[in-house]
């Protein structure tokens, strides 16, 4: 079997922080991942190639001249999450990037097996419904077929929702597909990540977010070897954390700021009286940085509440009788009745 590349989510179009800037970093940073996998003949993309179904035509531009670039170059993309057409009508970006030389597009919502210059690949795309994946694994899975390359785009082992796009393989599936295949490449995650010896979560290109922090790598196989190579970045993100002591003090702490990093400031601890003068004193400071700064100013006494549940039987007006008989309020009547009213109101708001 010849070699061949892995490259992870490239979000192509993507933008942040109200400015083309991050775009045309992802465009350059996925420009540098396939520069340096150019030797080989055989690129696997596995999902998110593009971070919507439609993108700049600058951006489509830069990624048509690349290509031409590397025009003798296999690319076999799996649909994603964002760039599938599960929740649209009308035709992907991705759908007519397959129009190009040498493209390979996986995006009809159900698996395929190809042969790719003599690898025999398995690529599963972003299907319509949790359940329409897990039976499409499962079918497969009843055969006694094996692959050299299986992809996937999805969570591993996630047992909370995050939205209606994404969809999840449990470790039993993932451990039987890992058996049946030589590397099982899984788009979606961001973060970098190998579940088993032969299962790898390439992760992004770039540090989309602040939570996805770290090197990015791509992936290079020969042999049944895994070689990575590190992506060089535009710019790092950096989460910084302070104590409020007064504007002077955040100032100062704020004043060699790097315009080659993209910055998350959080400033705790603010007494509410003081909160004007901590808003003015960041907003002085964003204006005079020429980078990128998202920041939240918390006051004293503020706690991030982290969701893990959301009660839908929750019963309001239930859980006010409790509380004032808990607390002894006396002749809560009026109260009562002024809630009841409340929510009548958004019910009737609700149905209309």
């Amino acid at each position: 079997m010849i070699p061949y590349g892995v490259i992870g989510d490239g979000h192509l179009g993507f933008k942040a922080y109200d400015t083309d800037r991050r775009t045309e970093e992802t465009s350059a940073t996925f420009a540098k991942a396939v520069e340096l996998l150019s030797d080989l003949k055989v690129l696997f993309f596995p999902g998110d190639l593009f971070d919507d179904t439609t993108c700049p035509n600058w951006v489509k531009k830069k990624l048509l001249a690349l290509k031409e670039r590397h025009r003798d170059q296999v690319w076999v993309i799996l649909g994603g999450n964002h760039d599938s057409t599960k929740t649209y009508s009308s035709v992907s970006v991705l759908d007519a990037f397959a129009e190009v030389h040498n493209v390979v597009t996986v995006n009809s919502f159900v698996p395929q097996q190809l042969d790719v210059e003599g690898i025999s690949v398995l690529a599963i795309p972003h299907t319509r419904s949790q359940q329409a994946f897990l039976d499409a694994i499962d079918l497969l899975l009843a055969t006694d077929k094996k692959w050299d390359v299986c992809m996937l785009h999805c969570m591993v082992n996630s047992r909370l929702d995050l939205s209606p796009n994404d969809l999840n393989v449990d470790m039993h599936r993932l451990e039987s597909l890992a058996d049946r295949c030589g590397h099982v490449w899984i788009g979606h995650q961001h973060g970098v990540e190998r579940p088993f010896d032969n299962v790898y979560i390439p992760g992004g290109i770039m540090e989309f977010n602040f939570g996805e922090l770290g090197p990015k790598y791509v992936y290079e196989v020969e042999d049944g070897c895994v070689a990575r190579h590190q992506i060089p970045q535009p710019r790092t993100l950096e989460q910084v954390d302070l104590k409020w002591a007064g504007p002077i003090d955040m100032m100062d702490k704020l004043r060699n700021l790097s315009e080659d990093t993209i910055y998350k400031i959080g400033v705790n601890d603010i007494p509410a009286e003081e909160y004007s003068s901590a808003k003015s004193a960041m907003d002085v400071v964003v204006g005079q940085f020429k980078g990128d700064v998202i920041y939240n100013l918390n006051k004293t006494g503020h706690v991030e509440v982290q969701v893990t549940e959301i009660n839908a039987s929750f019963d309001l007006i239930s859980e006010f009788e409790e509380f004032a008989a808990a607390n002894g309020i006396p002749d809560a009547t009026e109260m009562h009745e002024l809630l009841e009213d409340a929510v009548s109101e958004l019910l009737t708001e609700e149905e209309d």
